[in-house]
């Protein structure tokens, strides 16, 4: 399967129209409650694009209320291939429209705030605030409901640690969990910032 090259776009961004693109190779599986999950995921990523990309993918299939607990399964199955050859031709049109949309980057600039960004801003604090306490008791707020917030619990009670015998290996120790701290934000661009 080729993947498709999404250029000109930030991190962010882009790690959603991967999600999308991943999404819509997906074979229909399992029952209603799948399909729930299926949706849940597409509208919330969708909507962490910026607007001109939200409205070159098509995703008015998904908004079926509880509609698909009444389908029968060969139903659902069909509503899924649909959703997911809407995502596919979404995604055509985002890579047909690339060269347009980098002319002016700034139109690419209005999607909200996602977790994964909330945490590598708070990352970046980190790297010139030192030992602070309350930037890790702030990853540990961000990060809820990942693994972040117990590597932010972890990270904090580095901090708080006054008798370590290596002063050296006590550094390591907090830079390579933060390093991790990062590396797992990368992966929660698909999650809107909580507040």
């Amino acid at each position: 399967m080729d993947y498709r090259s999404f250029e000109g776009v930030d991190d962010a961004t882009e790690h959603n129209l991967r999600v999308l693109e991943h999404r819509s190779q997906q074979e229909p599986y399992g029952e209603a409650e799948d399909m729930q999950q299926m949706l849940m995921h597409v509208i919330g990523t969708h909507g962490l694009l910026p607007k001109p990309l939200r409205a070159l993918i098509p995703i008015s299939r998904c908004y079926t209320g509880d509609g698909h607990y009444r389908m029968s399964s060969e139903r659902r199955q069909q509503l899924w291939r649909d959703i997911n050859s809407d995502l596919r031709e979404g995604l055509d049109r985002v890579i047909a429209e690339q060269a347009c949309l980098a002319v002016d980057p700034s139109g690419l600039a209005d999607w909200p705030e996602t977790q994964g960004e909330r945490i590598l801003a708070l990352c970046e604090k980190l790297k010139f605030a030192g030992w602070d306490i309350e930037l890790a008791q702030q990853l540990q707020r961000v990060g809820a409901g990942t693994e972040v917030a117990g590597k932010a619990r972890q990270l904090e009670a580095l901090f708080r640690r006054r008798n370590f015998p290596d002063v050296d290996a006590h550094e390591r120790e907090i830079s390579d969990l933060t390093a991790r701290i990062k590396m797992t934000a990368q992966r929660l661009h698909h999650r809107r910032g909580l507040v």
